[in-house]
């Protein structure tokens, strides 16, 4: 949220760039976080460098929230690209997949159009989002209400 209230596409948010540590007791489930490799970040409503786009687009790296025919014309950086990697991360942190990036080899472009069928909003607890979910999530309820220090995988992060 703070990324969307300032106004900042991160462009590069995934787990590899989020940086964590628990802070207090042992009692204590606080943590402290950071996001890092702000390299590729751009302001809501400016222009991404279209070589940037054209690379995501022609080597089909679907870490990014770019697909084929958005090099042809202006990108704006926007709530949605931050949308995307926090859609893909909650998705990812669900899957039996241990990388991230392979998991976005598989699923990144179907969570990037879903996203942009809803404008943007978040498809987190939704209908589209269970079902690009598919077979990596068993039980919804449990999964959406599990801490998540619990889930699969989230150690990785």
């Amino acid at each position: 949220e703070f990324l969307n209230d300032a106004s900042i596409a991160h462009l590069d948010l995934r787990p590899d760039n989020v940086m964590w540590r628990a802070v207090g007791g042992e009692s204590d489930a606080a943590v402290e976080m950071k996001l890092i490799d702000f390299d590729d970040a751009a302001l809501f409503d400016h222009p991404i460098p279209q070589e940037f786009v054209s690379y995501v687009v022609d080597t089909r790296d679907y870490r990014y929230p770019f697909q084929e025919g958005d090099e042809e014309s202006e990108q704006l950086a926007a709530a949605l690209h931050n949308q995307f990697f926090l859609d893909a991360a909650e998705l990812w942190l669900q899957s039996e997949v241990d990388h991230f990036t392979d998991f976005m080899w598989d699923r990144g472009q179907h969570i990037l159009r879903t996203l942009k069928e809803k404008g943007g909003r978040s498809l987190a607890c939704s209908e589209p989002f269970r079902h690009v979910a598919g077979s990596l999530v068993e039980d919804w309820d449990t999964v959406a209400t599990m801490p998540l220090n619990e889930r699969s995988d989230s150690s990785a992060i």
